[in-house]
């Protein structure tokens, strides 16, 4: 999945500019991933009613 480069990148740019707290960051990911799961799971229940 792409998304991952992404948050790999925000932690680099995060790290050189502010060296803030990672888990920050992390839990940002993590809240985007939540996010992602259930737009997923969404599109998938979509298709198994169409069907």
């Amino acid at each position: 999945m792409h998304h991952d480069l992404f948050f790999i990148f925000i932690l680099k740019t995060a790290d050189k500019k502010h060296g803030f707290a990672h888990n920050k960051v992390i839990s940002f990911s993590q809240e985007l991933d939540r996010l992602l799961n259930l737009l997923i799971e969404r599109k998938t229940k979509k298709k198994r009613f169409s069907l």
